[in-house]
């Protein structure tokens, strides 16, 4: 009877183990939703070194463009949510005080314009509606590679990287 109550409870803890394996902070559903859904999706390579002279801190048009990408297929738009969500998923704290911003995605949905301002330096995604910030969600660095190569096989320009720091 003992050897079944542990076959049963090692069991019960592989598929809790199982289970958990998606678990860790995601996007909140409407901003997922948003991803998945919306229109006009565009992923841009922005500079945070010079920003724009008059406008709003923090948002898209604070930052020059250097160039952007419509997904060309819906599983490379797929791709990118996934980096994304993998990237939320496997964040460990929250935001850095900095925000120097070197990608960003727009999406129109519902009526709403988001912007998600991606900064993996200070490992936080800033949503925006207009120069209205609604959410941060802290991220990993694990989607920056994907979203560079992206970016690259465009032949968009990627904003020069901070330096490593020294910890």
């Amino acid at each position: 009877m003992v050897r079944i109550q542990n076959i049963v409870t090692k069991s019960l803890i592989a598929f809790a183990c199982l289970v958990c394996l998606g678990c860790g902070p995601t996007i909140p559903s409407p901003y997922l939703e948003a991803l998945k859904e919306g229109s006009d999706f565009e992923l841009s390579s922005i500079d945070p070194g010079n920003p724009v002279a008059n406008a709003h801190m923090g948002t898209m048009a604070a930052y020059p463009k250097l160039g952007s990408v419509r997904p060309s297929t819906p599983e490379q738009r797929e791709t990118i949510i996934r980096a994304i969500e993998r990237s939320v998923r496997e964040s460990s704290s929250g935001a850095s005080a900095c925000f120097e911003p070197r990608h960003a995605i727009r999406v129109k949905h519902k009526g709403t314009t988001y912007d998600f301002m991606i900064c993996f330096k200070c490992r936080a995604i800033w949503i925006y509606d207009g120069d209205e910030q609604l959410e941060t969600i802290g991220i990993s660095g694990a989607a920056e590679p994907t979203l560079d190569e992206i970016l690259q096989s465009a032949s968009v320009p990627l904003a020069p990287k901070p330096p490593k720091s020294k910890r």
